[in-house]
């Protein structure tokens, strides 16, 4: 049925002929994935960055012309990202983050006359969760610890004489994210952010300009 719906809605759109992008994506994780990063650093000359990112479905189109896009994601799989560290005497910056997302989608389109986009992402059943545990200390620049689990996102840029964006998010999965962190005698600033979101959608679309 949703094949039916995707080809009625591009025949309503544009000819097949009209179109220089046509994208059907389709993606369906059922297994648990997880990331772990445990670090334990000291006396660092230059910048420290640690990252886990763990991703049930992500996708990601750059398209140039008039385009239509469907994208279908689903997520049951347990998804988590965990990072330990301990960093100390580190002369630049530090940069501790933990993300987790279920499912991911960025599609960005320019130079167009028309842009369609129809969207579904679903996560259910296990909860996308991001841990952040840090001591930090003796730092002489900046130092920044996220924690960020997200359940759907959606971003689209849209430069097209038209735009238009059908998208559903459905969330039944528990979203977390957790930091705790010791930070001690730092010579910049201390930014310490930790984010747990279930749906999220950011649309930008502009018209073409003559560089394009």
């Amino acid at each position: 049925m949703s094949g039916t719906a995707a080809v009625t809605l591009l025949a309503a759109v544009a000819s097949a002929e009209d179109l220089n992008n046509n994208i059907l994506n389709g993606q369906v994780n059922l297994a648990d994935t997880w990331a772990v990063a445990e670090v334990s650093l000291d006396w660092i000359e230059g910048c420290v960055s640690v990252a886990s990112v763990a991703i049930g479905n992500t996708f990601s189109a750059s398209l140039e012309g008039s385009s239509y896009v469907s994208n279908h994601q689903r997520n049951t799989g347990i998804i988590g990202a965990e990072t330990h560290a301990t960093v100390t005497g580190v002369e630049g910056y530090v940069n501790l983050n933990a993300t987790a997302i279920a499912n991911n989608a960025t599609i960005e389109t320019y130079n167009a006359d028309s842009t369609v986009i129809h969207s579904t992402q679903i996560s259910g059943g296990y909860d996308p969760s991001a841990s952040v545990e840090a001591y930090v200390g003796g730092v002489g620049s900046d130092v920044s610890v996220s924690g960020v689990a997200v359940s759907n996102n959606l971003g689209v840029a849209s430069s097209s004489y038209t735009t238009d964006v059908a998208t559903r998010q459905t969330n039944s999965a528990g979203t977390y994210s957790t930091v705790s962190a010791t930070i001690e005698d730092v010579a910049g600033n201390v930014d310490v952010t930790s984010a747990a979101i279930a749906n999220s959608v950011s649309i930008s679309a502009s018209q073409p300009t003559g560089d394009e």
